[in-house]
């Protein structure tokens, strides 16, 4: 639980927590994943007022990495202990993979584990194998993608949906942890709705460019402001203005040498309209029932982009301050 929605959830992470929680239903089971004091401490007051029981990952539930690349992650899990048994072999499941990245992703399916061993207590047909299949096969896109290059040796491209101060923290963090010391062009694009000082705050400071945009959604921020903000948060000038997410990943795969790792995030929107703009330039990189063979057409300037030359279409470099 982080700052979101804040002008309908509240402004502290008490409140939050509390609306959150107003999901718990009397006597039913509840896990929590990672929380802050202040959450945890509301959700848990909650759940004592509705009689029910709290398991919480990191104190009832604890995971282990054992090994991590970009192909995804090894760990163990195991909780404290188990009124009653769920599986045959208790609750310690050793060796689970995943292909999620980021090791808050870890948290994230031990959370997953717990709610589905609470299921099995409760009589759900859920056993060992199955969990482990389905943690082995999630797929998440535009949670820390690196998107698929089958052709052309060339940057990194990176997808991420973060869209507020937590989730920039942890893409930042992942960044680091697995591409070290590699240069970032950072494009980025937010929803008017957002805390975009914050992000970039984040954000920035990584980003050895910067590339600012907008998606075709509604209620994105206008380019132009955001290329202000990103000089004010440090970006290196120029921050450029790209009129659309293809305009702009054509321009980030011209830009940034082949060490590079083209990182495209601030909003939902812009990674999956550069998830398109990916499957426009490589037919054949996402699976057939990739979500992104579904989308909108491709808007008629990234055929041209395709050519990957920054100088052609039409460019704005803001020079900020």
């Amino acid at each position: 639980i982080s700052f979101e929605h804040t002008a309908l959830l509240g402004n502290t992470l008490d409140q939050i927590a509390r609306e959150k929680a107003g999901i718990v239903k009397p006597g039913v089971p509840v896990v929590s994943g990672l929380q802050e004091d202040e959450a945890l401490a509301a959700i848990a007051e909650v759940c004592a007022r509705q009689g029910s029981p709290l398991a919480v990952v990191g104190r009832d539930w604890r995971y282990e990495p054992v090994a991590d690349s970009l192909a995804g992650q090894l760990f163990d899990v195991a909780c404290a202990a188990a009124a009653s048994t769920a599986w045959p072999q208790g609750c310690t499941l050793p060796g689970l993979r995943t292909p999620l990245l980021g090791s808050h992703q870890l948290a994230n399916a031990t959370t997953a584990v717990a709610a589905c061993w609470e299921l099995a207590k409760a009589g759900a047909p859920i056993d060992e194998a199955s969990l482990r299949q389905g943690l082995a096969n999630v797929r998440w896109p535009a949670r820390l993608e690196v998107l698929p290059q089958p052709t052309v040796a060339g940057p990194t491209v990176v997808l991420d949906s973060a869209h507020n101060t937590a989730s920039a923290r942890l893409l930042v963090a992942s960044l680091a942890s697995y591409f070290p010391g590699r240069p970032v062009t950072l494009v980025f694009g937010a929803s008017n709705d957002k805390d975009v000082d914050a992000l970039l705050h984040e954000l920035v400071p990584m980003g050895s460019q910067v590339i600012v945009t907008h998606s075709r959604h509604p209620r994105a921020s206008d380019p132009a402001t955001l290329a202000r903000r990103a000089a004010a948060a440090g970006a290196r000038p120029p921050v450029r203005v790209a009129s659309s997410v293809s305009q702009a990943l054509a321009w980030a795969l011209a830009a940034s040498p082949p060490t590079a790792v083209i990182c495209v995030t601030g909003s939902l929107f812009v990674a999956g309209e550069a998830r398109e703009a990916w499957l426009a330039l490589y037919p054949d990189a996402l699976a057939p029932g990739d979500p992104a063979h579904q989308a909108e057409p491709m808007d008629p300037g990234w055929q041209v982009s395709q050519t990957l030359q920054p100088s052609q279409g039409s460019e704005t470099i803001a020079t900020y301050p």
